[in-house]
């Protein structure tokens, strides 16, 4: 037999009628899948971009609040820098007692006074 008399016959018109069908079938799931891969590439990419806005926005209060650190450190230190010159200062003009003491400690240990 030659092709022709093998396409002419009820059976081999039948399996290509199924191979057709099969393919068919196959081309749809295809389909499908393809359309379910679309639908979730969608959401990831929203998903993503939702996730790099929350990004900006902690960089971004991370950023003010290391700022607001800096600046609240920054007057600490001019405080700290203040009082110890003013403690300087007091501690410069802080006459000597009449024990020879300038810091005033004989009067802590009136024991050991000079007679």
């Amino acid at each position: 037999m030659d092709r022709m008399d093998t396409a002419s016959t009820p059976g081999s018109a039948q399996t290509v009628e199924q191979a057709a069908l099969a393919g068919a079938a196959a081309i749809q799931r295809i389909i499908t899948e393809r359309d379910k891969l679309r639908g979730l590439t969608q959401s990831q990419q929203s998903e993503l971009e939702r996730l790099r806005s929350e990004n900006d926005n902690s960089r971004r209060r991370v950023l003010e609040i290391r700022q607001h650190y800096l600046e609240l450190a920054t007057e600490v230190l001019s405080r700290f820098e203040k009082f110890d010159e003013a403690l300087r200062t007091a501690v410069d003009n802080t006459p000597v007692d009449r024990f020879g003491d300038e810091n005033g400690l004989g009067r802590l240990c009136p024991d050991q006074r000079p007679d």
